[in-house]
């Protein structure tokens, strides 16, 4: 489970138009150039569910949190259309009592 940002959220009353790849609310439309990792080659944006409550949230991935990248050797966009990313678990902002989880991929 990722960290609980509510000294953010709680601050600003919209919410988060995307987390990065830490779970990070941005407030800011996706770009690529924009994603936690500042080296990445490659960034996208997924949506992925919480299991416990089917919260919706838009995800960016880069090479930072994508394991199967090292095992495979895959650029992301390889991966994506492989079927094989693997985001595990949402962002944190207390949507759940039992804390978000979920196994994601696109």
């Amino acid at each position: 489970m990722f960290t609980e940002y509510s000294d953010i959220l709680d601050k600003i009353p919209e919410p988060p138009q995307w987390w990065d790849e830490h779970r990070v609310p941005r407030y800011v439309e996706f770009a690529p150039h924009r994603v936690a990792d500042i080296y990445a080659d490659e960034a996208a944006l997924a949506e992925i569910a919480c299991f416990g409550c089917l919260t919706m949230y838009k995800l960016a991935c880069s090479s930072l949190d994508f394991e199967a990248y090292e095992r495979a050797g895959l650029p992301l966009a390889a991966a994506i259309r492989r079927g094989d990313l693997q985001l595990c678990d949402p962002p944190n902002p207390g949507c759940c009592h039992e804390g978000p989880s979920t196994a994601a991929t696109t």
